[in-house]
């Protein structure tokens, strides 16, 4: 969980939906691949996982470990199978902020399905990417050029991208883009423009922690005042 610092306010969060349409349009224009040689697929592939990230706001690592076929369009819907990689339950925290112990951690493979409509702006540069990506020996949808080798089976086996590696793409499209940047946009917007209460914020963001909703909930809270104070009761 990031620390968050002040509110996210309406029109910062404007600004940051228009960042991420520049930094598509720089994923797919492959101005940082320019001095390896052309390769379509990997501006794709970049346009992708930002696409991904927004729309989702799940962790990098839970977009880079999807396999292929955890990712299909069907009934004009994208459907994606995420694992969740945080195991560890939320803390719980005493009257002075102090960690004192943790929720309960999820089973060891926590499965959530996620489903976006394909009416979402970006969410053609997902179907591009997926329709040019073709069938191989490495099941990853965002796969690694290095194979990575198991010392215990002593063999080298396909990956998929690190997370070093995800973030250096990032970074080399949006300089000051921070981890959660994606999540925590993402999270203000369901709150902001769709209304989302904490149950929502807790389903669509896997959090076990109600509090986490609510510190997001408080953060965008400018705007939720805003509404109630046209309200007419």
């Amino acid at each position: 969980m990031p620390r968050l610092k002040g509110q996210l306010k309406v029109d910062r969060l404007e600004i940051r939906e228009r960042e991420l349409s520049e930094i598509v349009k720089d994923a797919l224009s492959g101005r940082i691949y320019q001095i390896y040689g052309p390769n379509d697929l990997i501006p794709k592939r970049d346009a992708c996982l930002v696409s991904m990230l927004w729309i989702f706001g799940k962790r990098i690592i839970e977009n880079l470990d999807l396999q292929k076929e955890d990712l299909w369009v069907q009934d004009n819907m994208i459907n994606v199978r995420f694992h969740v990689r945080k195991k560890r339950g939320a803390r719980i925290k005493d009257e002075s902020g102090k960690t004192i112990g943790y929720h309960p951690p999820r089973p060891a493979d926590t499965v959530r399905m996620k489903r976006k409509t394909l009416e979402h702006p970006l969410s053609h540069f997902i179907v591009d990417y997926i329709s040019e990506l073709k069938e191989g020996p490495n099941p990853f949808l965002f796969p690694s050029p290095r194979m990575k080798y198991n010392a215990v089976e002593r063999k080298y086996q396909y990956t998929h991208l690190s997370t070093v590696r995800g973030w250096q793409i990032l970074k080399s499209l949006k300089e000051d883009v921070w981890p959660h940047w994606f999540r925590e946009s993402s999270a203000v917007m369901h709150i902001v423009k769709g209304g989302a209460h904490v149950e929502d914020l807790m389903f669509w963001f896997d959090w076990t922690n109600p509090a986490i909703a609510m510190k997001y909930i408080q953060k965008a809270g400018g705007s939720i005042v805003d509404k109630m104070a046209k309200t007419l009761f």
